[in-house]
């Protein structure tokens, strides 16, 4: 008898417990949970050192950009592709980083518009045949900015670098 007593109690017990644990079907749900605010991600550098270089307008500064070192740590920081298309031997090329201050150091200039885009284009020093043109967005909403870089290299073979196939 003392047993069945035990397992009557044991029974109620469980019983309350389980229903005080679930005292409303509609909390078994999990709440929704509430809107994350979206914060922007701060840049590491804000860039804003690059605005200098568009001044005097309209051609700026290309080659003291080009000189400047924390232009050199930014392309190193973005680009970070190969290149294959300068230079004669392709065990031996030049990093990309180093190629594209050489594409935009000669001729080049530093423009800006609408306070958000910066182009800085030029040509290799000793021929122009071969050009560049980096393209900057600082208005990116990434913590680096947007970057393109376009070249035209000339192609010697059967061609003068005024006609068209070359």
């Amino acid at each position: 008898m003392r047993t069945a007593l035990h397992i009557a109690a044991t029974l109620l017990l469980t019983g309350a417990m389980a229903h005080a644990q679930v005292s409303s079907p509609d909390k078994l749900i999990a709440p929704k949970p509430s809107p994350q605010q979206h914060q922007r991600p701060k840049p590491v550098d804000d860039l804003q050192w690059l605005w200098q270089y568009t001044k005097p307008a309209p051609l700026g500064r290309a080659n003291d950009l080009r000189l400047d070192e924390r232009f050199q740590a930014l392309l190193v920081e973005n680009f970070k592709q190969p290149q294959a298309m300068w230079g004669t031997n392709p065990e031996h090329r030049a990093a990309l980083t180093s190629i594209i201050p050489l594409f935009v150091s000669k001729y080049g200039s530093v423009t800006a518009e609408g306070n958000r885009y910066l182009t800085v284009d030029g040509c290799v020093p000793s021929f122009c045949p071969a050009s560049g043109l980096l393209w900057i967005d600082l208005g990116h909403i990434s913590t680096h900015p947007l970057m393109v870089f376009a070249a035209v290299n000339w192609n010697p073979e059967k061609h003068t670098t005024d006609e068209a196939a070359a």
